[in-house]
């Protein structure tokens, strides 16, 4: 990118650094997880909860993950990550990668490839077909390795080939309907009609804005552990009891980020989130 911009009318850029040269050097905004009655968190610290895992060990891995704040650094880019079934990303959760077909690995890395500064982070926003929510945001930390085997996974078209190393940052179900609003592209579409290995949107606004809807939406349900009355992972209703003996009896941590800085996708805080956000510039 930089070798074409010595030539004139031939170079665009969707860097934010050039659509929006006044946002370099700025702190990105902090962004707080609402929290809800019946949230996870409030129900993994009830004294009687009976919990359903996808997987040996899910509860505990989904305690560990959605932090109450998060910061997305200037830069970012979202990609738009769409499977058939739900097994494939508790396989991801579990191996920490994630695989696909060949060309749409192609078209990620070529996100991968256009940042210029490493603070600049490759999300990988993830949705299971036909089930109208998104269920996890992840960080892509590594290229793309087109050599690792991809064993485990359910590929009827037998096409994935190789992975991405993930770092996952949240896992929970927050329904397309909070997007509804959110178009993008010449036709304006809705965001949740994109195709999978698609980026939200080159431009800043409008990942970031898909970003903060995701992460201030309260943590309700998730595709890894949920309360055995609520029957199933995808969609909780609204009541849910919660009057059973707990598998595990133990509080949820804020995020399980060990130190300020948190996971390697941006900046998971805590106990002084408020102090750092009033001390960014208006």
């Amino acid at each position: 990118m930089a070798d074409d911009e010595g030539s004139e009318g031939s170079y665009h850029s969707d860097h934010y650094a050039d659509r929006f040269p006044e946002l370099v050097g700025k702190q990105a905004p902090l962004y707080k997880q609402a929290s809800c009655f019946h949230g996870f968190k409030r129900m993994t610290m009830a004294d009687q909860t009976e919990f359903e895992e996808a997987y040996p060990g899910a509860l505990e891995a989904v305690r560990g993950l959605n932090p109450e704040i998060f910061q997305t650094y200037y830069g970012t880019q979202v990609v738009n990550i769409k499977t058939e079934f739900v097994e494939n990303v508790h396989h991801a959760v579990q191996e920490k990668v994630w695989t696909t077909l060949e060309p749409i690995s192609k078209r990620i890395m070529k996100v991968w490839a256009a940042r210029r500064e490493s603070s600049e982070k490759v999300l990988f926003l993830f949705s299971i077909n036909g089930q109208k929510q998104y269920c996890g945001l992840a960080e892509m930390c590594g290229p793309w390795d087109p050599e690792t085997l991809t064993e485990g996974w359910t590929d009827p078209s037998h096409g994935f080939k190789g992975t991405f190393p993930l770092t996952w940052i949240y896992v929970k179900n927050v329904p397309y309907a909070r997007f509804a609003e959110l178009k993008h592209g010449e036709k304006n579409q809705p965001i949740a009609n994109m195709w999978s290995g698609q980026t939200i949107s080159p431009s800043e606004p409008l990942g970031r804005e898909v970003i903060q809807i995701y992460i201030t939406a309260p943590h309700a349900s998730n595709i890894l552990a949920w309360p055995r009355a609520q029957g199933g992972p995808l969609g909780a209703p609204r009541s849910v009891s919660v009057n059973m003996h707990p598998h595990h009896n133990v509080r949820a941590t804020r995020g399980g980020h060990a130190g300020q800085h948190g996971r390697a996708g941006g900046k998971a805080t805590d106990s002084n989130w408020r102090a750092i956000e009033n001390s960014q510039p208006t």
